[in-house]
C-alpha cells in the first residue's frame, strides 16, 4: 500500500491539485444554489483561460531556458574554435615567413624586429586571454540555471567578440602590414596568408550567426557582427601561375 501511494504521489502536482480544488468549489456553489448555471459557466471558462495562459507562459519560459542553454554550449565551441584557428596556420605562422635583415625605405632593421616582437607579445597575451574566456564559458555551461542573471551570459558573449576583434585588428592586420614591408620573404608567404585569411573568414562566418541568435534570444551582445577581414597582402607575393 505505501508503495502504491508513492507511485500515485508522483502524478499529483500543485497544478493538478489547484484544478481539482477549483472545480470542487464551483460544484459546491452550484449544488448549494449559490452559483447559477451562467455564473458557473463563466467561472469554468475563466479558470480554463487563466490555466491556458499559465501553461503557455511556463512552456515559453522552458523554451527560453533551453535556448539560452544551447547558446552557452555554442559559445564554448566557438571559443575553442578561436583557439584552434589562431594556433593552426595563424598570424604568428605568417610572421615567421618574413624577416628584417636590412633596412627598408619605410622601416629600419631594428624597427622591423621590434614590431615583430610586439606582435608575438600580443599573441601570448591573446593566448592567455583565450584560455581565460574558455574557462569562463565552461563554468557557465556547468552552472547555468534558468534563474541565472543574463548579465553574466552576455558578458561571456562579449568576451568572445572582443577576443576575436583583438586577434584580427592587433595581430592579423599588423602582421600582414609588416609582411608587406619586410625585405626578406618566404616563397610560401602567399599560401600562408591565404590559409590565415580563409580560417578567419570561416571563424567569422560561425560567430556572426551565433550573435544574431543571441540577440533574438533576448540577450544584448555589444554588437551582432565581429569586424571583417580587411588586410591585403602585396599582390607581388602571389606565386606565378603556369599556363
Amino acid at each position: 500500500m505505501p508503495g502504491g501511494f508513492a507511485s500515485a504521489k508522483k502524478f499529483v502536482t500543485p497544478q493538478l491539485g489547484l484544478t481539482i480544488l477549483s472545480e470542487a468549489v464551483i460544484l459546491i456553489l452550484f449544488a448549494l444554489g449559490i452559483a447559477s448555471v451562467p455564473l458557473t459557466a463563466v467561472l469554468v471558462i475563466g479558470l480554463a483561460f487563466i490555466w491556458t495562459i499559465y501553461l503557455r507562459r511556463r512552456q515559453m519560459s522552458q523554451e527560453s531556458s533551453d535556448r539560452i542553454a544551447a547558446i552557452i554550449k555554442r559559445l564554448v565551441r566557438l571559443v575553442e574554435q578561436v583557439g584552434t584557428v589562431t594556433g593552426n596556420q595563424g598570424a604568428v605562422d605568417l610572421l615567421g615567413k618574413v624577416g628584417f635583415d636590412k633596412d627598408t625605405s619605410t622601416l629600419t632593421q631594428k624597427e622591423g624586429r621590434v614590431l615583430m616582437a610586439e606582435i608575438r607579445d600580443a599573441f601570448r597575451l591573446f593566448q592567455a586571454w583565450q584560455t581565460s574566456v574558455k574557462e569562463g564559458a565552461l563554468v557557465l555551461r556547468e552552472t547555468y540555471t534558468p534563474n541565472m542573471n543574463s548579465y553574466y551570459i552576455t558578458r561571456a558573449i562579449n568576451d568572445l567578440i572582443f577576443l576575436y576583434d583583438f586577434y584580427l585588428d592587433l595581430i592579423c592586420n599588423k602582421t600582414v602590414r609588416l609582411a608587406n614591408e619586410a625585405p626578406t620573404k618566404s616563397p610560401d608567404l602567399w599560401n600562408s596568408f591565404e590559409s590565415l585569411r580563409g580560417n578567419m573568414y570561416e571563424l567569422r562566418g560561425a560567430i556572426n550567426p551565433f550573435l544574431t541568435d543571441c540577440a533574438e534570444a533576448g540577450l544584448s551582445p555589444v554588437k551582432t557582427q565581429v569586424n571583417p577581414w580587411s588586410a591585403h597582402l602585396d599582390p607581388m607575393q602571389k606565386p606565378a601561375t603556369i599556363g
